[in-house]
């Protein structure tokens, strides 16, 4: 298989599962992002890469106390998720 058709394909079945992996409850759980803080440190002073960011879930949980967050994902409908939470969550320290 070629990385052009691996990349469509992952594309095609990331896109199926944009909104119903966003609208899961067990993906925004406040005390798994507290212990992914603790874990990792991230500060005021910061600047987070998010690889294959989906649909924002912890690119913008870091936006909370990271100065700012790139978020970069290779499905057009995760990103497009991801800038709709940013909005809902009025961040404007992140990039995708």
């Amino acid at each position: 298989m070629t990385n052009s058709i691996h990349n469509a394909l992952t594309v095609e079945q990331f896109t199926q599962q944009a909104i119903p992996f966003t609208n899961k409850r067990e993906h925004s759980n406040e005390d798994e992002f507290e212990l992914m803080y603790s874990i990792t440190r991230v500060s005021s002073k910061d600047t987070v890469l998010d690889i294959a960011c989906g649909s924002g879930l912890v690119a913008c949980a870091f936006a909370k106390v990271a100065k700012h967050v790139v978020g970069i994902d290779i499905t057009p409908a995760m990103i497009e998720r991801a800038i709709l939470l940013q909005q809902q969550q009025q961040l404007q320290n992140l990039t995708w």
